[in-house]
């Protein structure tokens, strides 16, 4: 009897332990467990089919195909001839992930420019904020940097072009502004711009929301040369419409103490060399996507005093009921599983891979923990 009692409290303490990490007791080592139950999923799950956004990048072949510099600003002529292309092709809505702060050294290509986003009448244009300090002490403000005002006056819509990526570089949450932005997200105004439902309710924007990505980078959201989208002989009439088409740089390489607008993904683990990061601007319009779907990712949470009161009882129940109760009610390897790949909640699992070690204090001989282990 007293080995029994014993089993229990060691399980008790344990499922304590794992509790106080999953409640962020134990800093970095329970943040970096629930980004890895993050992360992980994606890697089985097989890409999901987009067809509502193309991807057009200014890339290094459009840098030296269209006689474009590396250390300067395009001449804004080319952008407005994208924008002819587009509205005639019936685009949808199209998203600039650049920022067009300030004028450019030619004034007709500048007027050009703002006459196309005009005539087009469904361009969201990125701006960019900047942390601002304040005296001593670093306040927490932002300086938004707008587009050229013959842009902004132009445009349907503006948003910021900033993302949260975590320590890693995977941006993982979504990030639409806080109350006291003055302006919301670049991803947010183009589903706002075309009425999708989540944005009627401007409180729902700051609901808790995690990137679903729908496949690895460059392979999944259907992409083009910015040179090619002006070329009709490579990309035929009609290919861009009915399409919500993201503008923004993809370069492999940078000059020396640039930064390159990209981030690691949940796909970074099984990737190399290009595969390994994703253009910022895909990002967006991943995050546009989960917004216009409605399909991102939803943590479950669960309550303290609720799990812990389920491994108790587990450490006094017959080893079947244990088995069930902890792995199909509380763990629930295989449905987790499920969950993830047929809808938008997922669940830290990896904490339930300490908590299982409850179990096997109270039913050692149970073949049943450890298959579902093995399933997982």
């Amino acid at each position: 009897m007293l080995r029994f009692k014993r089993a229990g409290l060691i399980g008790a303490a344990v499922a304590f332990f794992c509790g106080l990490i999953l409640h962020g007791a134990f800093g970095e080592f329970g943040l970096e467990l629930i980004q890895r139950s993050y992360d992980y999923p994606f890697g089985p799950r097989p890409p999901i089919p987009v067809n509502e956004v193309v991807m057009v990048y200014l890339d290094e072949e459009s840098h030296k195909e269209l006689n474009q510099p590396f250390n300067a600003p395009w001449d804004r002529s080319v952008h407005a001839r994208l924008l002819e292309r587009l509205t005639a092709d019936g685009a949808r809505a199209v998203v600039f992930d650049i920022v067009f702060s300030d004028a450019g050294p030619n004034p007709v290509a500048d007027e050009y420019f703002a006459r196309a986003i005009r005539a087009n009448g469904k361009v969201v244009l990125a701006a960019d904020s900047v942390p601002a300090a304040y005296g001593k002490q670093s306040v927490q403000a932002k300086t938004i940097i707008q587009p050229y005002s013959p842009f902004l006056e132009a445009a349907a819509a503006i948003g910021s072009a900033e993302v949260v990526p975590d320590q890693d570089l995977i941006v993982r949450r979504h990030f639409h502004g806080s109350p006291d932005d003055q302006i919301r997200s670049l991803s947010w105004m183009a589903a706002e711009v075309l009425k999708a439902a989540v944005t009627r309710d401007p409180q729902q924007r700051f609901s808790p929301r995690w990137v679903n990505y729908y496949g690895p980078p460059r392979k999944t959201i259907p992409s083009v040369s910015l040179y090619q989208a002006l070329d009709t002989n490579a990309i035929s009439s009609g290919f861009f419409s009915n399409k919500v088409v993201f503008v923004g740089a993809h370069l492999l390489t940078k000059f020396s103490g640039e930064r390159k607008d990209e981030y690691r993904t949940p796909f970074s683990y099984w990737s190399s060399g290009e595969n390994l990061f994703m253009p910022g601007v895909e990002v967006q319009a991943t995050i546009f996507l989960n917004l216009l779907r409605g399909d991102w990712l939803t943590e479950f949470n669960f309550d303290l005093r609720h799990r812990l009161l389920w491994r108790w009882q587990g450490c006094w129940a017959s080893p079947w009921r244990t088995t069930c109760c902890s792995d199909t009610r509380v763990h629930g390897f295989p449905g987790r599983s499920w969950s993830f790949k047929s809808s938008r909640p997922w669940f830290p699992r990896l904490f339930s891979i300490p908590s299982g070690f409850t179990s096997k204090t109270n039913c050692t001989s149970n073949p049943w923990h450890f298959t579902f282990l093995r399933s997982w």
